[in-house]
């Protein structure tokens, strides 16, 4: 997310960091875990306290 923040503040001018939100949306109703075997719930609750607008079920 960083990287796209950075562009998006850095070739639009007058967005401010506060401006952007970010919202995942998911087709199932969780977000897979991870290959290393991170459940998918620690995943939302992490996206969760960043802010991030989780959306499951979305098809």
């Amino acid at each position: 997310m960083r990287i796209l923040a950075g562009a998006a503040l850095r070739y639009h001018a007058g967005i401010e960091p506060a401006d952007l939100s970010w919202t995942l949306v998911e087709a199932t109703d969780r977000i897979p875990p991870e290959p290393h075997g991170n459940p998918g719930r620690r995943n939302t609750d992490a996206l969760g306290m960043r802010a991030v607008d989780v959306r499951f079920g979305t098809c």
